[in-house]
């Protein structure tokens, strides 16, 4: 499993939820992607700052800027066996 694909599909942004679902899976057509919610408070922890001014952009902005990392976090999940994940 170590030697799987596992690629950064797609994200996409709630913004009735102010959160953004990042899409991983073996290729962009996978059927069951895994699938990372990033919340807010996640984003502003690790940016060190409070929730209010922290926009829909600045949650994009963060996980295009630490994909890599957030790539691990989802994958150490599937490989756990869990389909899903939420940073809060």
């Amino acid at each position: 499993m170590a030697d799987e694909p596992f690629v950064w599909i797609k994200s996409l942004g709630d913004e009735r939820g102010w959160l953004m679902r990042v899409y991983f899976g073996k290729s962009p057509n996978d059927p069951m992607p895994f699938i990372l919610t990033v919340m807010p408070e996640y984003v502003a922890h690790k940016l060190q700052k409070t929730i209010p001014p922290l926009t829909l952009q600045d949650i994009q902005n963060y996980c295009n800027s630490h994909r890599e990392e957030l790539r691990q976090i989802a994958l150490r999940c599937k490989q756990g066996g869990r389909t899903t994940e939420t940073l809060t």
